[in-house]
């Protein structure tokens, strides 16, 4: 078991091993929440207060007098991601219930459908759980980002009556949770609440061993005002002989600190020797200790004794499961630590931080390599290892995980760095922001240096600019061709983008009517992509080259290799993916030919990811809508298999109109007009209308959504009126409803 943060405040025993055993039991404010909660469905209680004003052993406590289930999620840094949080969350619900394997594939922070799609489907999984539990969120403050605290929202006023949530945080009750203190489910236990009295002083005093007169308790709650951890240490240095109570700290925010930088520079340090003080202070900068990576960080082989040698001597230094592998520090004493190290060998900082990245670096485990080289401050090493992760985080559908790594990052910082301004440019096409992708495209060109595209067959970075130039359609087909040319002869072996580069190559290919040669780069393309371990560029090519089948009236080919990136796609999750619009277009096409009764909603689903993937690959913008169309027809869509012909044609360009997309949109004008009309449809959505439909299910409002879609709000309002009549419904409820049953919208599942 994890030791908590505050395990060390009052009354902490003075090994670990006996941890909460000298707990001072906090029984009026235990009844207090119990009061509260005892009759109030789903009850929320924050704690609010500094560190070590014993939130966590409140919390603690509270659990052991209840029979709940607990269900524990302590946020860190890496957690204010909404869909790291999300994830986290629903780890932990699915051990109170069944799992639910089609809510993790859905997970993403993307709008709308993190808003519209993750939201709601979380909802229905926290209504699901049928088993009694409290969820305790410690360290609330730390999420900054709006849709991680919409996600502890939606935890608070959804909950089952018959459970709670406790929430620890540094800062005041948030704001957020305004609603739910307006139903009266809402008790805040504030700072001045967590107070020690003199009762409960006198006693945690006692249990450490002190003789204090009354008069002397009274001296240290004042000058404390009442600090769990002050009152501690306070006790700490009495026992060991000094006789003076703490002056009046100078401001609350900074006591813990002070407090503890005191106490470590009094009694922790001095009685270490000066090898196990040095160890202690360098090894400050890592989250969590193990030999192994505290020998390479510190350059030495015996790090092994002076863990257990810390273990022994400091009960704030907190051993994790398995016992005897793992060690961190108590928050406050780390980050006392830190500060002393930070004031006192600013150069070691950064060498320390440098080599704790080489060494997570070198076991895989890029997450903490960035983190330690944001930390050493080290831009440039920082753009590499985001490099070196970017093209598996767009592959495997992980672009969260992306956003992370550049997410402490200035826009400034990323546009210094060519490989961070590369991969920023990545993420913006992935999130289909086009404006922001042009500019990270600027900021790359200029770090390229002029007459970049002549040096991409030998220069990596070049070479990555190139294919990045050719895949969003800023130039002519002949063009994009030669560039991905080069890009491939100039990304190094190992490159997963030069999967991607062939696979555009061999579609541009085939839209020039070079059909032999475009089918051998896409067979390569598909082969690299296995090899490199770029799942989605392997279904692109394998959905390409069905497509192509069927164009020529191969179906049993055309159907073979469509079904087998279907097989792909569900395997590794990508389904949701925006970038996943081309093969599942391809899906719906082989599901409408065979008159497969999941036609719609896969035709639906292309739809879908077609509208989020912007204005970006004018062949795709073309290609895709018209294989939607041939679908459409397929199903007797005339209405939309016209819609998605008229989307086509307005997006069609010159350099497109004397090639294979000409041939398409032709033979799908045909289709329609072999049409018979058995029946009247309703007027097909625009693409325009598809994209504010998106984001009718979730909780943002009419000039939200506007500021998402970069539209005016009467824009947006157009929009909305418009999809009322084209479904016949008149309220934003019954749009939801109806798009849904109509596969235009996704509906969110847990199981």
């Amino acid at each position: 078991m994890t030791t908590p943060d505050d395990a060390f405040v009052p009354g902490a025993a003075v090994t670990p091993a006996a941890e909460g055993a000298g707990w001072i039991t906090r029984t009026r404010l235990l009844e207090v929440v119990d009061r509260f909660t005892s009759d109030r469905p789903a009850p929320v209680v924050t704690v609010s207060g500094p560190g070590g004003a014993g939130k966590s052993i409140l919390a603690r406590q509270l659990h052991e007098t209840d029979g709940r289930a607990r269900l524990e999620l302590p946020i860190s840094v890496r957690l204010d991601e909404p869909a790291a949080l999300t994830r986290a969350l629903v780890d932990l619900l699915e051990t109170v219930g069944p799992r639910a394997p089609i809510l993790h594939s859905s997970i993403g922070a993307a709008e709308p459908g993190f808003s519209s799609v993750v939201l709601p489907a979380l909802a229905r999984l926290l209504r699901s759980r049928t088993r009694p539990y409290t969820v305790v969120i410690d360290d609330v403050h730390l999420l900054r980002h709006s849709a991680s605290r919409e996600v502890i929202r939606v935890l608070c006023r959804t909950i089952p009556p018959e459970c709670r949530v406790i929430l620890l945080s540094r800062d005041p009750t948030p704001a957020w949770l305004a609603r739910v203190r307006a139903e009266g489910r809402l008790l805040e236990i504030s700072e001045s609440d967590l107070r020690f009295d003199v009762t409960e002083a006198t006693e945690l005093l006692h249990r450490q061993g002190v003789s204090f007169s009354a008069e002397d308790v009274e001296e240290v709650v004042r000058a404390t005002e009442g600090w769990a951890v002050a009152i501690y240490l306070t006790a700490l240095a009495m026992s060991s002989g000094a006789r003076s109570t703490p002056s009046a700290p100078s401001t609350r925010a900074t006591y813990p600190l002070r407090a503890i930088a005191d106490y470590l520079s009094t009694e922790i340090l001095p009685p270490l020797d000066p090898d196990l003080r040095s160890f202690l202070l360098r090894t400050s900068v890592l989250e969590e200790l193990t030999p192994e990576l505290c020998d390479a960080v510190l350059r030495r082989n015996d790090s092994a004794g002076a863990i257990a040698r810390l273990l022994e001597q400091l009960q704030l230094v907190i051993p994790l499961d398995p016992p005897g592998s793992r060690v961190r520090y108590h928050h406050l004493l780390g980050e006392s630590l830190r500060l002393e190290l930070s004031r006192s060998s600013p150069t070691e900082v950064t060498d320390l931080n440098r080599r704790a990245c080489a060494w997570f670096a070198d076991a895989g485990d890029l997450d903490l390599a960035v983190r330690h080289a944001k930390s050493a401050h080290d831009i440039a090493l920082t753009g590499r290892l985001v490099w070196s992760g970017t093209m598996r985080c767009l592959g495997r559908g992980e672009t969260d995980r992306l956003a992370f790594w550049l997410r402490d990052l200035t826009d400034e910082q990323a546009a210094h760095d060519p490989w961070l301004s590369l991969s920023a440019a990545w993420l913006a096409f992935q999130n289909a922001e086009t404006d922001r992708m042009d500019r990270w495209i600027l900021h790359c060109e200029r770090h390229a240096g002029a007459g970049w595209e002549r040096r991409a067959g030998e220069s990596p970075y070049a070479a990555a600019l190139a294919f990045l130039v050719a895949l969003v359609g800023r130039v002519g087909l002949d063009e994009s061709l030669a560039l991905c040319e080069a890009s491939a002869r100039g990304l190094p072996p190992e490159e997963g983008f030069r999967a991607a580069a062939m696979f555009v190559r061999g579609v541009v290919l085939t839209l020039k009517r070079r059909a032999d040669e475009g089918a051998q780069c896409l067979v390569e393309a598909e082969r690299l992509a296995r090899v490199l371990d770029v799942p989605l560029i392997r279904a692109d090519s394998l959905s390409w080259r069905g497509v192509l089948a069927l164009a020529g009236g191969d179906h049993a080919t055309g159907q073979r290799l469509i079904l087998l990136a279907r097989e792909v796609i569900l395997d590794h999750r990508l389904e949701r993916l925006a970038s996943s619009a081309h093969c599942i277009t391809a899906q719906a096409l082989v599901q409408a030919l065979r008159r497969d009764p999941e036609a719609p909603s896969t035709l639906a689903a292309a739809r879908r990811l077609t509208v989020r993937l912007g204005d970006v690959a004018p062949w795709f913008e073309v290609c895709g809508r018209l294989i939607q169309a041939r679908a459409a027809t397929a199903l007797g869509d005339r209405s939309l298999a016209a819609q998605l012909i008229v989307e086509a044609r307005a997006r069609m360009t010159a350099d497109l109109s004397a090639t294979l997309a000409q041939d398409l949109l032709e033979d799908a004008e045909a289709a329609l007009a072999r049409l018979r009309v058995d029946g009247v449809y309703s007027p097909a959505l625009t693409a325009a209308e598809m994209r504010v439909l998106q984001f009718l299910p979730s909780h943002l409002q009419l000039p939200q959504i506007a500021e998402h879609l970069f539209v005016t709000q009467n824009t947006v309002k157009t929009h909305v009126a418009s999809i009322h009549r084209k479904l016949g419904v008149s309220s934003r409820a019954e749009v939801v409803e109806r798009a849904q049953e109509l596969g235009l919208l996704e509906a969110p599942a847990y199981g």
